[in-house]
């Protein structure tokens, strides 16, 4: 049996007079694994901790499509509630003229004649009609939003 033991993790230290034991061997294996799994237990979890706060979890802009269904108004659903959405005509996008079939709304805000493009708790609402041009039947639109 061991007279003296280590500080940390009180493993077994003989003096020559000590007896050596088998028990004494067992026992500081089952501290030393106990302490390296514990180690790795905590290594795992700081790991975790680093990529988590390297990657959000959550996309802070989402982006998409949709065609236009002619329907006086339709709901995109993004299961969130953005802060601002800009929605752009495929075709137009980058003509003159593009203001027609093209909105930017901001919470609270409107930057466009009409509201094309209202926040929802869910995503947005686009319309069509005679000033309204964001849901126009067979054109294609894209989205930006932000949550």
């Amino acid at each position: 049996m061991s007279t003296n033991y280590t500080e940390h993790y009180n493993l077994c230290q003989w003096e020559p007079a000590d007896k050596v034991l088998r028990e004494d061997f067992n026992a500081d294996n089952a501290k030393l694994d106990a302490a390296l799994a514990a180690q790795k237990t905590a290594i795992d979890a700081a790991q975790a901790s680093a990529d988590a706060a390297f990657r959000p979890s959550y996309h802070p802009i989402a982006v998409g499509g949709y065609y236009g269904n002619g329907a006086a108004n339709r709901d995109i659903n993004l299961g969130f509630r953005p802060r601002a959405v800009l929605v752009l005509e495929s075709s137009m996008a980058m003509q003159e003229g593009a203001y027609q079939y093209s909105a930017m709304v901001v919470e609270g805000l409107n930057y466009a004649y009409g509201n094309p493009v209202t926040i929802s708790d869910a995503g947005f609402k686009v319309y069509s009609s005679k000033s309204q041009l964001t849901n126009q039947s067979g054109l294609k639109y894209f989205y930006i939003a932000i949550r």
